[in-house]
């Protein structure tokens, strides 16, 4: 049975935390367009996980989630790739 959220993987060898590169927005949820946040560059983000599809929970540096579409290899809201938008990052 589909699920309608996975986590992200829990493995110290998966880098689940980010630095944003390019500004974007994350949305309220996948049916809600409402702009939870606003990404800035050099903020530190974490992928929480996904659909299984499309969609990222991603939550930003004051704790706020939200979610981004991506359609192909692009993230859908700024047109890019997710290596021209983030960039690795850990402590």
């Amino acid at each position: 049975m589909e699920k309608e959220f996975y986590t992200a993987i829990d493995d110290k060898d998966y880098c689940k935390e980010f630095k944003v590169k390019k500004p974007l927005s994350i949305q309220a949820s996948k049916t809600d367009t409402k702009i939870t946040a606003m990404l800035n560059v050099d903020e530190k983000v974490a992928l929480i996980g996904g659909d299984g599809g499309n969609w990222y929970m991603i939550e930003n540096s004051q704790g706020v989630r939200g979610w981004l579409e991506t359609e192909k290899d692009k993230i859908k809201s700024v047109n890019l790739r997710a290596d021209e938008v983030f960039t690795y990052w850990r402590d």
